[in-house]
């Protein structure tokens, strides 16, 4: 939340009202800003972007439902999929054109942009802001990224779909929270 709330006041997103905020590393998770106010939900969980199930019968998660977006295409389980230690050396294979690391960062962006899909169906922010480590990858994994979630976005909101990477990277969370403190100081 505080991740999101800094890119929405400092950095890809301070220009836009509605924002969905989704941090990619060892975890998947996620922020939501709905008319400038932070959403966190009813009983303060919304945004686990991670654990939206994408396959039901999907690898098990640890949160323990089974096909979570966040054990299909984390950090760990692209690593898994590319038969590499890492997130990280994933990229770098894939880079020297290694199919299976290539292939394994293909599928994790199809997952990706199947929740970005489903999250642009249901809410229709005005734009997704994508970060954490795995998202330095940059457009090995961002364009069919966006390639999914406009595929599988309905018609209407497909045309307004906006995904960018996040432009505070590691600060975004520092960021964020000190907004929050900054709002809720008395004059």
């Amino acid at each position: 939340n505080a991740a999101a709330f800094g890119e929405f006041c400092f950095g890809a997103g301070k220009s836009f009202k509605n924002l969905v905020y989704i941090t990619l590393s060892t975890g998947i998770g996620g922020g939501l800003i709905i008319d400038g106010r932070v959403y966190t939900g009813s009983i303060g969980t919304a945004g686990e972007i991670g654990h939206m199930v994408i396959d039901p019968n999907g690898p098990k998660c640890g949160c323990g439902n089974r096909g979570c977006l966040e054990a299909l295409a984390a950090g760990p389980a692209i690593a898994k999929m590319a038969g590499q230690k890492s997130a990280l050396e994933a990229e770098l294979a894939a880079r020297r054109g290694n199919k299976k690391a290539q292939n394994a960062i293909n599928k994790a962006a199809k997952y990706i942009g199947i929740g970005i899909a489903n999250l642009n169906n249901i809410l229709n922010p005005d734009i997704f802001v994508i970060g954490g480590g795995v998202s330095n990858m940059g457009r090995l994994l961002l364009d069919p990224v966006k390639q999914w979630a406009k595929q599988y976005s309905m018609d209407a909101s497909r045309k307004s779909l906006i995904i960018v990477p996040a432009k505070l990277k590691n600060n975004a969370g520092v960021m964020g929270a000190i907004a929050i403190c900054m709002r809720s100081v008395p004059d």
